[in-house]
């Protein structure tokens, strides 16, 4: 069980779960009844579970090579395929059972989603584009929590998600660049490989910079107050932050620019979100 939660890193639930609290919450127009908030957090940690786990799976050849990738439990042979696939097919089964407590086109919509997990792993072996499909396996929180609870998805919640997709697009990009020489020897389609570093932040910055333009026209569909535009103001000022830090030194700034402040903004879109709506 340690192993298998260390293997999900639960931890990297915050970039996304704050983001489907918001959805939950505007799909709802106030806080969902909590068997729905149940079944929308069953559906999002399940399918976030066996996204990480199919990564890690697939993956384990090739962080066994990388040094820094070399720790993790597959890559050392600490966890083994024959442990993990019960593991993989109670995720499975425990997301689809969420699905079919949620709204009827959550259940009709689940294969997407299953394809676009099972497509990341293997993506950056074939395609550049790896770093956007990441961006719409998150994006499929906040929208399929609005799925689970209202049904077809409003225009406003489409903006929302393509919102998420540059941001993560951009972030993961800037994650890349510890990799650029491996991915490259290894024959892998990582921006940072195939353009090289200096475009691969020139492409995450354009990234980045549409994300509160994005955002912004998103809360206007969605009805949000006229204030959220400086909660967006904020948002690219802590997006701007991440690639200050990056360009002083990417080793010893990489868990500030990365982790804490992608989390930061995540938690401060449902800030954003929460404020406007119950306030």
């Amino acid at each position: 069980m340690i192993k298998i939660l260390k293997l999900v890193k639960l931890q990297h639930a915050l970039f996304a779960l704050p983001l489907t609290v918001a959805s939950s919450v505007l799909a709802s127009q106030g806080l969902p009844h909590p068997v729905q908030c149940f079944w929308v957090l069953v559906a999002f940690l399940m399918a976030r579970s066996l996204g990480m786990a199919m990564n890690r799976l697939l993956d384990r050849g090739i962080d066994a090579k990388n040094p820094r990738t070399s720790h993790r439990l597959m890559a050392k042979g600490d966890l083994g395929v024959k442990a993990l696939l019960p593991w993989l097919f109670g995720f499975l089964f425990l997301f689809v059972l969420a699905c079919t407590r949620l709204h009827p086109l959550a259940l009709k919509l689940f294969p997407v989603c299953l394809v676009l997990l099972l497509v990341y792993p293997m993506a950056k072996r074939f395609t550049v584009l790896a770093h956007v499909i990441l961006g719409c396996v998150l994006a499929l929180g906040p929208i399929g929590a609005w799925v689970g609870l209202a049904g077809w998805p409003s225009e406003g919640i489409l903006w929302f998600g393509l919102g998420v997709v540059f941001w993560v697009t951009g972030f993961d990009i800037l994650y890349a660049l510890q990799d650029e020489e491996f991915d490259r020897q290894e024959g892998l389609f990582s921006i940072p490989a195939r353009f090289g570093g200096n475009t691969a932040k020139k492409i995450a910055a354009v990234s980045h910079l549409l994300v509160p333009l994005i955002w912004t026209v998103a809360f206007n569909k969605l009805g949000l107050s006229n204030w959220t535009v400086f909660g967006n103001i904020s948002i690219f000022v802590l997006l701007l932050l991440e690639h200050i830090l990056i360009q002083r030194g990417l080793e010893k700034n990489i868990s500030l620019a990365f982790f804490k402040l992608n989390i930061s903004i995540s938690l401060l879109v449902m800030l954003i979100v929460l404020v406007d709506v119950f306030l």
